[in-house]
């Protein structure tokens, strides 16, 4: 299997796992707001809002860091993972 091949089937699996993942999220969202009653479906949407920034602001790209590197010393590992922690 070629580079062009395998990028290819990567980002195919990728599309599919972002689409799967976004109409769970949409499932489930539909159901908890028959569910829950308007006040509690606020203050759900709102806390998700605010984890997803903070989801968002940690990350800092510390995950690709590691990919990028051809060898990483214990020194490196243990650093990055208090700062993803």
């Amino acid at each position: 299997m070629s580079l062009r091949q395998k990028t290819s089937s990567g980002a195919k699996w990728s599309a599919i796992a972002t689409i799967v993942i976004i109409g769970l999220g949409l499932i489930q969202m539909t159901v908890l707001a028959r569910i829950i009653d308007n006040h509690q479906f606020g203050l759900l949407t709102v806390s998700l809002v605010i984890i997803a920034l903070a989801d968002t602001i940690s990350d800092f790209g510390i995950a690709n860091s590691i990919i990028q590197r051809k060898t990483i010393g214990h020194l490196e590992l243990t650093t990055l993972y208090w700062l993803n922690v």
